[in-house]
């Protein structure tokens, strides 16, 4: 699943990818799992950059906890990054998700340089963790109402953000 990520990822532009360990992750913390699979990963990274003639190759960052990582990203906004971001939800009473759409116009019209895309593994993300999102500024968005599986939602997500800001050259 993961593999599939990282090679649609890299052939539609991404510049990173950072794994999040999140509260209702398979793997919740890092150990040699991710040592032993890191050759795979970078050899996917490696084809698919070769076979799409992509001059730059992805870079994939080693993983972390979402606090520490949203708590950087915001430090970083302070410093004055222009960072957006959004997150897949499926939406709550207390946090609804706004359509792709108009989560996107939200995101535009902070004039990022950067946009964090956040999708979250099966069973999505906790209440904490949405609240976190919000917390630092993220918009809840929504695909609509089929539910995708994760690499699914990850390279509909990367699509629709380089269709709106006309990168599909």
């Amino acid at each position: 699943m993961f593999e599939a990520v990282l090679e649609k990822c890299v052939e539609l532009g991404v510049e990173a990818i950072q794994p999040l360990f999140t509260e209702q992750s398979f793997i919740r913390t890092q150990s040699d799992t991710w040592s032993s699979k890191q050759p795979r990963f970078q050899k996917i990274i490696k084809g698919a950059t070769q076979q799409c003639g992509r001059g730059e190759r992805m870079e994939l960052l080693e993983p972390t906890k979402l606090a520490p990582f949203l708590s950087d990203l915001t430090a970083d906004a302070n410093r004055g990054a222009q960072v957006g971001g959004l997150f897949a939800y499926e939406g709550s009473r207390d946090v609804p998700s706004r359509p792709i759409r108009e989560s996107l116009e939200l995101v535009k019209a902070k004039e990022p340089r950067a946009v964090w895309v956040f999708v979250g593994g099966e069973g999505g993300f906790s209440r904490s963790e949405v609240q976190a999102f919000t917390a630092v500024g993220m918009e809840p968005t929504t695909l609509g109402q089929q539910v995708l599986r994760v690499e699914t939602a990850c390279v509909a997500l990367v699509s629709i953000l380089k269709y709106e800001w006309d990168l599909m050259r």
